[in-house]
Order: structure tokens, then C-alpha cells, then sequence
């Protein structure tokens, strides 16, 4: 049975965000799976979806590089102690995603760690930052994994977080702003982790939008998922008119 963990706190996604990820893998994901949210306000998930009381959020007073508060509360997966409730192999999947066709073999496959490689990202999004082309940027929307395959992260990061932090930030592992993705993506590297990317239909929705107007915004062949990272969101009036596919595989199922 493959563990899927998906987050909901606050107020910037609403319960039917993690309903609509429950129908969207019933239709696409063919292998026994149990969903479960972590959200400190189960109101109005369906029933068959397992409610993960929130964590308590973890080193409030960090900062990242800009300023901004830093956010640490989903490094709570890698704890190998929580294993007890989702078992030994866990999916991890961000709330705006959207999924558009068959992702079995994508979440089948057995190696210890997968994620999304931001490398695959459009060319006039990247920042030339030390050589970005060749350093991964692994995006924790979406990680295949063992539980406690980064057990090391957790237990390096609880016992010493500014330190940690402070080496993430040094190595510019991402833009330094998004503080958990930095950590789990400096820690990630070392293990040289699959790295999943449009040649296997997983698509970051700026590259969709970037490449659709020769496709008449239609959806890449072949794509499985779309994740959408960044300013655009699939719940925007606008942007499910201007891509119709939204409409279809995530609004009206």
C-alpha cells in the first residue's frame, strides 16, 4: 500500500483542493494507495481520507535570505519515527497539482528517493546562479520515497536548525527563500535521486504555458501531471479559461 501525504494549513488552499486530489488519483493511480492530510482543520475532507492532526510548526524565528519568515513544518516527513503512520514508502504531493493522465508508473517505481528536477524548468525563468544547468533543484512537490531515506536530514536539522540553514543558504541550493525545499534539496543531492521531468509527463505549469501557444494551449503529449508552482494557480477564473484542460481533469470531476 503506497502512503500519499498531501499538507493543508491555513486559509491559501481549501478542503476541496485535497478532495479533488483524492478523485484525481481514484481516476489515474492503479495501485492499492491510502491519502492522507496533514491540516490542523479536517472540516469537509472526505471520509475515506485520513486526517494527520498538523505538527507543530518547527523554528518559527528563522528567517530566510529576503526576510521573510522561513518555513520549515513540511521537513516533518523526513522523521523515520513516522513510520508508525504511513509505513514504509511514502508520496508526497503538493495541493496544486494537477493530475491528466495515468501517473501507475510514475508512483510504482522502487528506488529509494524520486522528486521533480527544476532543471527541466524554461530557460527564461532560470537565474544564472552557479551554474543552476548543472546542479539540480529537486522541487518537494512531488517525492517518491522510503520512509526515512533522509532520516539524516531530520535528525542534523532538529539538533542544529540554524546551523543547517545557514549551510543550505550558503550553497544556494534553490533561491534560499523557500526554506524547506533549500534543506530537502541540499540534502537530496548527495543521494543523486531520480529526477522526474517532462520526458516523463511531469510538467511545472510555467514550461505548459511557456511552450502552449504552438498547441493552442492545449496539454504537452503524453502529460501525466502538472504541477503549479509559482504565481499562476489552477482555482483562477482566468487561467482555467485560458487552459481548458483545468476545467476537465481538476474542476469538473
Amino acid at each position: 500500500m503506497l502512503s500519499v501525504v498531501c499538507w493543508k494549513w491555513g486559509t491559501l488552499y481549501g478542503v476541496e483542493y485535497v478532495n479533488r486530489l483524492r478523485a484525481m488519483l481514484d481516476r489515474h493511480l492503479h495501485i492499492p494507495h491510502q491519502l492522507y492530510c496533514i491540516t490542523e482543520d479536517p472540516t469537509g475532507l472526505d471520509y475515506r481520507t485520513l486526517h494527520v492532526p498538523m505538527f507543530e510548526e518547527t523554528f518559527s524565528g528563522m528567517t530566510s535570505p529576503s526576510g521573510k519568515r522561513a518555513n520549515f513544518r513540511r521537513l516533518q516527513i523526513f522523521n523515520p519515527e513516522l513510520e508508525c503512520i504511513w509505513g514504509p514508502r511514502i508520496l508526497q504531493l503538493d495541493l496544486d497539482i494537477v493530475i491528466t493522465g495515468d501517473v501507475t508508473p510514475l508512483f510504482s517505481r522502487t528506488e529509494p528517493l524520486l522528486a521533480f528536477d527544476q532543471r527541466h524548468m524554461a530557460p527564461q525563468y532560470a537565474k544564472p546562479v552557479r551554474g543552476w544547468k548543472n546542479i539540480p533543484k529537486f522541487n518537494p512537490s512531488m517525492i517518491l520515497m522510503d520512509t526515512g531515506v533522509l532520516g539524516h536530514l531530520w535528525t542534523e536539522f532538529t539538533a542544529d536548525p540554524a546551523g543547517v540553514w545557514e549551510k543550505v543558504k550558503t550553497a544556494r541550493i534553490g533561491d534560499g527563500n523557500n526554506s524547506d525545499q533549500a534543506v530537502f534539496g541540499y540534502y537530496a543531492i548527495p543521494l543523486n535521486p531520480v529526477g522526474w521531468g517532462p520526458t516523463d509527463g511531469v510538467w511545472p505549469f510555467y514550461k505548459v504555458k511557456v511552450d502552449g501557444s504552438s498547441r493552442g494551449n492545449a496539454l504537452p503529449d503524453d502529460c501525466r501531471a502538472v504541477l503549479f508552482f509559482g504565481p499562476d494557480r489552477q482555482d483562477d477564473p482566468k487561467v482555467q479559461q485560458d487552459y481548458p484542460w483545468i476545467r476537465e481533469h481538476w474542476l469538473e470531476r
